[in-house]
């Protein structure tokens, strides 16, 4: 997820569900990988991730900055672009 969550919990790779809004915390109607294994019948009749092929499991880099280092970089490359595009109108 990239999304903060504001109440961090614990999730299973493959849930879905959707982040509450008053608290921030994170609601798993299902598991993508096991719905069978739902109380709801229309979602224990959806396939399994498994049936569309091989799944393989990665890992995604957290960013590690903070919200101000964040804008400041932001900001950063937004001033270099301009520069840059200042130099290219004038060269042509």
């Amino acid at each position: 997820m990239t999304l903060p969550l504001w109440t961090p919990s614990p999730i299973s790779l493959g849930a879905v569900g959707y982040l509450e809004k008053p608290d921030g915390s994170f609601v798993t109607l299902f598991n993508s990988f096991s719905p069978g294994k739902s109380s709801d019948a229309a979602i224990a009749a959806l396939p399994s991730l498994y049936g569309y092929g091989r799944i393989t499991r990665g890992e995604q880099r957290q960013d590690k900055r903070g919200a101000a280092r964040r804008g400041l970089d932001a900001l950063a490359g937004l001033l270099t672009f301009k520069a840059y595009s200042y130099v290219l109108e004038y060269a042509v």
